[in-house]
Parts: structure tokens; C-alpha cells; sequence
């Protein structure tokens, strides 16, 4: 009787702990889904922000015809200036500095205790003729001599958001910029002929 009795009390004690394994198994696959979950929604949050400030900054350098003196008037207290060193087409460089929440960060701010940096938000405005700018694309041959012969020229705006936290900011555009790479978020090119605007 006694041993039965040990055997049921075994049989028991490994249904219990093979119970046990099961349920801890369990509680760690649901924790690495929510923390992939979570990590999902951060990045959604970030991409949805990047590409509503992408679409803002673009509508604003629409909007002052692309002229970089107005733009920076429009977020002076938002953005740093980077004026060309150069006399290249680049006409100079905007940066917006955001903190973790999206929040734009004063600049020069009065207090910058505590503040860092998550995101940048780079402007670069550049000059390119209307030509160098179409001419890959699938208008007609007789639009194509247009534009060549017009010596029209058009400022584009390189807009690139990007991540920056932990990694320290960023002091320039990085080469062909591709969202997702490199702490990349968003990059779009915005363009903008003005009238009379000719080499």
C-alpha cells in the first residue's frame, strides 16, 4: 500500500512540475509578445510624427517659395541655421531638434537642463536646374528641350527625419538617405520652381 501510495504522490509531484514548465514557458512567450508589441507601436508612433513634420516643413518651403530666409523666419526659435561654406548650389541647412515625445525643442533654449535630443529633423535646400530635375522622368521629349532651353532653375528641399537617441546627434545629412536605415525615419524631396528664377 505504501508504495502505491509513493507512486501516485510521484505520478503527482511530475504532472505538477511538467505543469509548472508548461505555464512559465507560456508566461515567457506572452512577455516577449507584448514587448514586441510595445516596440511596434513606438515605431509607428515615431513613423506617423516623422512623416507629419516631413509633411509640414515640406508645405512650408512650398508656401515661401522656397526662399530659405523665409523658412527659417517661420521656426527661428525651433531650428539651428547652417549657412554653406562653399559657394555651391547648396543654399544652406535647417535643423530642428525634437525630444522623445515629438516635442520641438527651443533654440537657443534657455535652459537646456535635462532636455536631449531623440529625433533631427534636417532641411537642406539646394538649387538645380529645372532640367537636371525632370529629365529622368517620362515627360514628353519637346517638355524635356523646354526646360533645357529655359535655364530654369528649381530649389528642392531635402527633408530627412532621424533617431538620434542614444546615438548622439547628428551634424549633416547623411548620403542617399533610405527610411529605415541608419536611424533614418523619412526622406522626401520637396521642389519648388519660382517665376524669374533663372541661372
Amino acid at each position: 500500500m505504501n508504495s502505491t501510495s509513493n507512486t501516485r504522490t510521484s505520478l503527482f509531484l511530475m504532472e505538477l512540475i511538467i505543469s509548472v514548465l508548461f505555464l512559465s514557458l507560456s508566461g515567457a512567450v506572452c512577455v516577449q509578445m507584448f514587448v514586441k508589441a510595445h516596440l511596434t507601436g513606438k515605431k509607428s508612433v515615431d513613423t506617423n510624427n516623422a512623416v507629419i513634420w516631413t509633411q509640414n516643413l515640406s508645405e512650408s518651403f512650398q508656401g515661401v517659395d522656397g526662399d530659405i530666409d523665409r523658412l527659417f523666419d517661420l521656426y527661428d526659435t525651433l531650428c539651428v541655421r547652417v549657412d554653406p561654406v562653399d559657394d555651391s548650389d547648396n543654399e544652406g541647412t535647417l535643423i530642428l531638434f525634437m525630444d522623445s515625445d515629438w516635442n520641438s525643442i527651443e533654440y537657443p533654449a534657455s535652459d537646456l537642463s535635462g532636455v536631449s535630443a531623440s529625433f533631427e529633423v534636417f532641411i537642406r535646400i539646394r538649387r538645380i536646374s529645372a532640367y537636371d530635375l525632370y529629365k529622368d522622368t517620362d515627360i514628353s521629349a519637346d517638355s524635356k528641350s523646354l526646360l533645357q532651353d529655359s535655364g530654369l532653375m528649381t530649389r528642392c528641399a531635402d527633408i530627412v527625419v532621424m533617431n538620434v537617441e542614444g546615438n548622439g546627434l547628428v551634424d549633416e545629412i547623411p548620403e542617399n538617405p533610405v527610411p529605415g536605415e541608419g536611424g533614418v525615419i523619412s526622406a522626401v524631396t520637396a521642389t519648388c520652381i519660382t517665376k524669374g528664377d533663372k541661372r
